[in-house]
């Protein structure tokens, strides 16, 4: 069974396709606020890659977040969207579990950007400064670079770099369907650490 699988919850984005005995092809870039150009072009390029057709597709998985508000947004979106077109099942995965599947030693810490200058570690918002200023431990997750500059000030932290980590495709090949929801027939709804910062229109 052909299987889509979407990051756009990151900032290193991927796309990759598997059936339940390998993965056929996998792709991956930086994203830079363009997904709503890039992602099914990009679907499109994987799928020519693998020699697959939009209707070969027969479920999604896709990383509903917490993450970049635009960039989860529209990723669940293209997911729901497909799936619907494709009379498809459409499962979620959120970005904490990934990444926790994703660990490289039993004892490193999870950092995720949340926004700002903010970092979520062990699903709690904090200050990267502060989580900076008074560790030793290993970390790994998803950084910008200010944010990995600010961690690596105290020489007693460390952190591993994304590409010492098993990849997207090979994370999300090993991830057992029953873990995921919804497990058929709804929506995957996107999730944020924080509400957009949408202007209110004035009251009239």
């Amino acid at each position: 069974m052909l299987t889509l699988a979407i990051n756009t919850a990151s900032f290193t984005e991927s796309v990759a396709l598997f059936t339940g005995k390998k993965i056929l092809a996998e792709i991956k870039w930086r994203g830079a606020m363009d997904e709503s150009e890039k992602l099914l072009p990009t679907i499109s390029k994987l799928l020519k890659r693998a020699k697959k057709k939009w209707s070969d597709i027969k479920r999604i998985i896709v990383v509903n977040g917490p993450g970049p508000f635009s960039a989860v947004r529209i990723g669940v979106t293209d997911a729901n969207v497909l799936g619907f077109a494709l009379k498809i099942p459409v499962f979620g995965i959120s970005s904490e579990k990934l990444w926790q599947l994703r660990q490289p030693k039993k004892n490193a810490v999870l950092l995720l950007h949340a926004g700002g200058n903010f970092v979520a570690v062990h699903s709690a918002i904090c200050k990267i400064a502060d989580i900076a200023a008074d560790s030793s431990a290993t970390f790994y997750g998803d950084l910008t670079p200010d944010e990995l500059n600010e961690l690596l000030k105290n020489k007693s932290c460390h952190f591993i770099p994304e590409n010492d980590l098993r990849s997207f495709g090979k994370t999300i090949f090993n991830v057992k369907l029953s873990s995921l929801n919804p497990l058929s027939g709804e929506q995957v709804e996107p999730i944020y650490w924080r509400p957009p910062n949408i202007t209110r229109p004035n009251p009239t």
